[in-house]
């Protein structure tokens, strides 16, 4: 995949801006952005959680609006099977299937965010 580095490299430009720059970001414009590298994969997803993580303390109101569209991706990578993955791969599946339990209990806490019928 020849767009991952390109892919990596502007989630973690949108995470840095987000944080220092929040003011000068489109943020609704680059939640659809959002919802699709919650399914791209796997280092992608895990920047992309970090993201919506920050952004459920900073951008609450983006996040309501745009909850739907992250939940199948989230519940996706939540139900990865195992298969006969083991030692350092079988780790690094828990890890990226705590990272989206951890994007989808920030999610939860949100107010508004239960009232989704997705969610």
């Amino acid at each position: 995949d020849d767009a991952l580095p390109l892919r990596k490299a502007a989630l973690s430009i949108f995470a840095t801006c987000l944080e220092n720059l929040p003011a000068s970001l489109d943020i609704a414009s680059f939640m659809p952005v959002l919802a699709k590298a919650l399914g791209d994969v796997e280092d992608v997803q895990l920047q992309a959680h970090q993201i919506v993580i920050s952004m459920c303390a900073r951008q609450p109101a983006y996040v309501i609006a745009a909850v739907e569209t992250f939940v199948e991706p989230l519940e996706k990578t939540m139900h990865k099977k195992q298969g006969q993955k083991t030692g350092t791969e079988l780790e690094r599946l828990h890890e990226w299937i705590k990272s989206a339990l951890r994007t989808m209990v920030a999610l939860s806490k949100l107010e508004g965010a239960m009232n989704n019928r997705k969610f």
